[in-house]
């Protein structure tokens, strides 16, 4: 095959995105839409012009952080090429994304930090939520009113977090679908720990989740993004012979009151591609709510504080061992 040339013009502007975060896109096209001056002899080797157009977006999320989305397509002006050579083609060109990720790589909780910081401050201001928020939020708290009684206390694995569990359409040994509940007192204020909460996918989190061989864990991007709300898709590795579980979600934050922060969480439709590899999914749901308030203290000098429940559903998509859904909620 002839080597290929690709000739571009690229072009760049300021902009501000539906969630009010700043940043730049850059786009490219083919140079025979430039009017202007063009290349003039590129040497007498032989080359075919193929075509590639693209966008890229870069948000800024943090004082040192930024998002980077690249959408491309590209024309290497050969017929009847084979799918795996196009797939080995476009991955080589996408690399690019990994290159200048490791190019700034920091220190993954130092990122966390900052991102968390932008976050708090937004949280701190509040937001008004939109009439299908509020419903998320109605929904979850509707689940959990009507379960005061039947709890069971649950061997927690951290220190000063009672944790207590309840059992759903149960059947001996194996069950579908328990209710989880957790209560404790962190070092942090409560828009902290809702924060840390609502970044599901932060560096670290995403460490951990590799560490307990869960096979996926991504942030989902559709569309305009509200500055409240995220979606995450997972994929939770269960033993042989069950197949692993998968939990598509929305995550909500919402400011109740001067010192009191929540974050509920709703199961969403949708078919995610995770790239290939993950097998034959079994999809689960789970409904939560987190709420994380301010403790008063005497002193301002003492390390601030906040009372944190939360309130989990869990739908594990068919029957399972109680023993594994009680290990499991451990880790959710």
């Amino acid at each position: 095959l002839d080597n290929r040339l690709f000739e571009n013009w690229y072009v760049w502007k300021e902009v501000t995105f539906a969630d009010g975060s700043s940043g730049f896109m850059m786009g490219f096209v083919p140079l025979c839409e430039y009017t202007g001056t063009k290349f003039d002899y590129i040497g007498d080797k032989k080359f075919v012009l193929g075509e590639t157009t693209g966008v890229y977006t870069i948000a800024k999320v943090a004082s040192n952080v930024c998002r980077v989305t690249r959408i491309q397509n590209g024309d290497p002006k050969i017929r009847g090429l084979p799918n795996s050579v196009l797939t080995s083609l476009s991955k080589s060109s996408l690399a690019e994304a990994n290159r200048l990720r490791e190019k700034y790589r920091r220190n993954g909780k130092l990122v966390d930090k900052e991102v968390r910081n932008v976050l708090v401050e937004r949280m701190k201001k509040g937001v008004d939520l939109d009439e299908d928020q509020k419903m998320v939020f109605q929904e979850v708290e509707t689940i959990f009113r009507g379960e005061a009684g039947g709890w069971e206390k649950l061997k927690s694995p951290c220190e000063g977090v009672a944790m207590e569990t309840k059992k759903k359409e149960q059947n001996g040994t194996k069950m579908r679908i328990a209710l989880g509940k957790a209560e404790g007192r962190a070092d942090c204020t409560a828009e902290e720990a809702a924060a840390w909460y609502f970044e599901y996918c932060s560096r670290e989190r995403m460490a951990i989740d590799l560490k307990n061989g869960n096979p996926a864990r991504l942030e989902i991007r559709k569309g305009e993004v509200k500055i409240n709300e995220k979606l995450f898709a997972a994929v939770r590795k269960m033993p042989f012979p069950l197949n692993n579980r998968e939990f598509v979600s929305k995550f909500i934050w919402s400011r109740k009151s001067s010192k009191t922060i929540a974050v509920a969480v709703v199961p969403i439709e949708g078919s995610i591609d995770y790239g290939g590899g993950m097998g034959k999914l079994t999809k689960g749901q789970t409904k939560a709510i987190l709420t994380a308030t301010n403790i008063n203290n005497a002193s301002p000098t003492r390390v601030p504080q906040c009372k944190i429940e939360l309130l989990q559903y869990l739908d594990a998509g068919g029957v399972i061992p109680v023993k594994l859904v009680n290990k499991k909620f451990l880790k959710l």
